[in-house]
């Protein structure tokens, strides 16, 4: 929305459409781009190798560091140009640079490690809530004189 003095004039038009497909780009990268993209890049290392296994610790603690800079150049740079040139400017610059993030993605797809399909998505989905119910299944069936052999047995993620 523009303003017009005291009043707020409303985006019509194309100004509204790409205002709307920035907001559901923007939803689609939070959601299934930068989550996936951490997952696919572990997947890039041996973990067979103790040096790959090193490497791998780096690569997640850089990702979340670039991914916590740029949320704060988008919550300081962006918005400051944002206020100061108007919102197609800061969306044209946000998408500008979500565009040469994506060339740079393409431009390796050959040095990509790809892992064959392996059975169905569906068996880890389902293996989760089995898991978790013969985990807390064992709570309730063993009676244990000693609170640690307890405090094991309760833990999900043992």
């Amino acid at each position: 929305m523009l303003t017009d003095g005291e009043h707020c004039v409303e985006a019509k038009g194309f100004k509204a459409v790409i205002f709307f497909v920035a907001l559901y780009l923007v939803a689609l990268g939070s959601g299934c781009v930068k989550p996936n993209m951490v997952a696919y890049g572990g997947d890039q290392f041996d973990q067979d190798n103790p040096k790959q296994l090193k490497k791998l610790s780096t690569y997640f603690n850089a990702a979340y560091f670039a991914f916590s800079l740029g949320e704060l150049i988008s919550l300081t740079i962006l918005v400051w140009v944002q206020t100061h040139s108007g919102m197609d400017v800061g969306f044209g610059v946000s998408a500008a640079v979500m565009a040469m993030g994506l060339i740079s993605l393409i431009c390796g797809t050959l040095y990509y490690r790809n892992k064959p399909p392996q059975g169905s998505i569906l068996t880890p989905i389902a293996q989760v809530p089995i898991f978790n119910h013969s985990s807390f299944f064992n709570i309730i069936t063993s009676v244990s004189p000693s609170f640690i052999i307890f405090f094991r047995r309760a833990s999900f993620f043992y």
